[in-house]
């Protein structure tokens, strides 16, 4: 095993002291229970989502392109869209209940979809946010105004996003002629060649940490890079969203889907770590590279790759099966746990959310 997340993830699951792995006989009813969701609803294609029979839930669409706030044409431009995109996010969690929001053509959003909701209106202003040169010399000032929010919550840590702007324009253009379609030329299909590339170039996507004196390796947010171009263009052969080498990207360790990770048996936390979570603000607040903090990201990553390989084993002992074991992968698991967190945000709202405030997640 040669992926870097997987090693550190293992070594981190072997030695955690607050977070743990579920046992054999957990993995495989929740291995069972997802693959029981996909025969049910699913209509095997390339296109994602349909395997895990995401098409009729709320927070899922059937395709990355169908929801409207996703960028529609499959074009150079869509590659520096989702660029900016996933550069900027992360930490969209609010100290209250009043949430960053952006109105986009008279319809809030909040979280993520705000992000894609301000992108939109900062080109309908004719502010050109994605354009290399732009990010490049964009003022505070500037900044400022296009991630202006429709209610007192401004976004969350707005000096280190003016800065990742600033610093990745400049790389794109002095490095990459000014468009991350040339980062992804350089990788040559390989996602893993891609995960390098952006981690020594954009440095808020290199997301490491140190774990008992060892270096780990975690890249939530350069996969779901990986991952949104591969959806976007649904992975097709010569475009800038297909990877021959897929099945090097893990699942992407954020805040919610542990939650989900815990409701289905994958996961259990500590009760000191319990105890910790259900503390008021600000108390509950984890700090960036704490012990606590990433046994919860890497054991989550753990758990899933458990999952994926309890699925794979199941589809190739059957002899007939709606769903190819080569179908399976971390990013289509995780957006289906993802998708059942937030489907099922009352019957886990007794399980805490764990909150750290950094560019990572």
């Amino acid at each position: 095993m040669s992926n870097k997340v997987l090693i550190s993830a293992e070594f981190v699951s072997n030695n955690s002291k607050n977070v743990f792995l579920g046992n054999d006989n957990e993995i495989e009813k929740a291995a069972s229970f997802i693959l029981k969701g996909c025969e049910n609803r699913m209509k095997i294609s390339l296109k994602f989502c349909d395997l895990l029979g995401m098409e009729e839930q709320k927070y899922s669409p059937k395709t990355w392109r169908d929801h409207k706030l996703h960028p529609q044409e499959l074009n150079f431009e869509t590659v520096d869209f989702i660029f900016f995109l996933d550069l900027m996010n992360f930490s969209f969690w609010s100290e209250s209940d009043v949430l960053f929001t952006v109105k986009y053509k008279g319809v809030p959003y909040t979280g993520y979809w705000s992000l894609c909701a301000l992108i939109h209106r900062s080109l309908d202003e004719g502010k050109n946010i994605i354009n290399a040169n732009f990010m490049k010399n964009v003022t505070r000032e500037e900044l400022k105004y296009i991630f202006r929010s429709d209610t007192e919550c401004d976004i969350s840590l707005f000096e280190e996003r003016l800065k990742s702007i600033n610093d990745a324009g400049k790389i794109l253009v002095e490095k990459f002629d000014g468009t991350f379609v040339n980062v992804i030329k350089l990788a040559e299909g390989s996602c893993k060649t891609l995960i390098q590339l952006v981690c020594e170039n954009f440095y808020t996507f290199n997301d490491t940490s140190i774990y008992q004196s060892e270096k780990v390796y975690i890249y939530k947010r350069v996969q779901i890079l990986v991952a949104d171009l591969w959806a976007c263009f649904e992975g097709a052969k010569g475009s800038p969203g297909y990877f021959y080498d897929l099945e090097e990207i893990t699942m992407f360790a954020d805040y919610r889907v542990p939650q989900a990770l815990i409701y289905l048996g994958l996961i259990k936390y500590s009760n000191s770590l319990l105890n910790k979570l259900r503390l008021p603000f600000p108390e509950n607040i984890l700090e960036k590279d704490s012990e606590l903090e990433i046994e919860i990201r890497m054991v989550s990553i753990w758990s899933v790759e458990m999952v994926k390989r309890q699925m794979v084993k199941v589809l190739k002992s059957q002899q007939a099966s709606t769903v190819e074991a080569k179908n399976i992968n971390s990013i289509l698991i995780d957006f289906y746990i993802w998708d059942l967190a937030k489907r099922n945000q009352n019957a886990m709202k007794e399980i805490p959310i764990h909150k750290c405030r950094t560019v990572f997640y």
